[in-house]
C-alpha cells in the first residue's frame, strides 16, 4: 500500500516511515510545512513527491492511506480531508483538542461510511 505522510517529523522518520517500509508498504508522498524542506526530504528518503500541499496528494489514485504526525491544531482538517478522499487515516491521540472538532471528524467519518454504504448497495 502506498501511503500519504503530513508532518515529516523526527518521530515521523524514526518511527512511522520505518513501521511502513518494515511492512513491506512505502510513502508515495510526504507532507511538511515548507515546500523546500518537504522536497528535501522527499529526495533524501527516497519518497516520490514532497509537497507543502495537504489536499491535492490525496488526488492521487497511487495513495491508498494517510499517516500523519502532524501538530494537533492541523489535524482536524487533515484527517477530515482524508476521510472525505476516502482514505483511511490511522493516527495516535489526541486528535482533536475540542468537543466541536472532534464532533467534526465524526460526523467526517459518518458521510464517508454512508457513502460506502450507498455504493456497496
Amino acid at each position: 500500500m502506498r501511503w500519504k505522510v503530513i508532518g515529516a517529523s523526527g518521530f515521523a522518520v524514526e518511527h512511522r516511515i520505518g513501521a511502513l517500509r518494515s511492512a513491506g508498504q512505502d510513502p508515495a508522498a510526504v507532507v511538511r510545512t515548507s515546500a523546500r524542506r518537504a522536497a528535501e526530504f522527499a529526495s533524501a528518503d527516497a519518497t516520490p513527491v514532497g509537497t507543502a500541499s495537504r489536499v491535492p496528494a490525496l488526488e492521487n489514485p497511487v495513495i491508498r492511506a494517510v499517516c500523519r504526525s502532524s501538530a494537533i491544531a492541523k489535524r482536524v482538517p487533515e484527517v477530515t480531508a482524508a476521510i472525505a478522499a476516502g482514505r483511511p487515516v490511522p493516527g495516535h491521540k489526541p486528535l482533536a483538542m475540542s468537543a466541536t472538532d472532534a464532533s467534526r471528524t465524526a460526523q467526517a467519518a459518518g458521510k464517508a461510511l454512508d457513502g460506502a454504504e450507498d455504493q456497496a448497495a
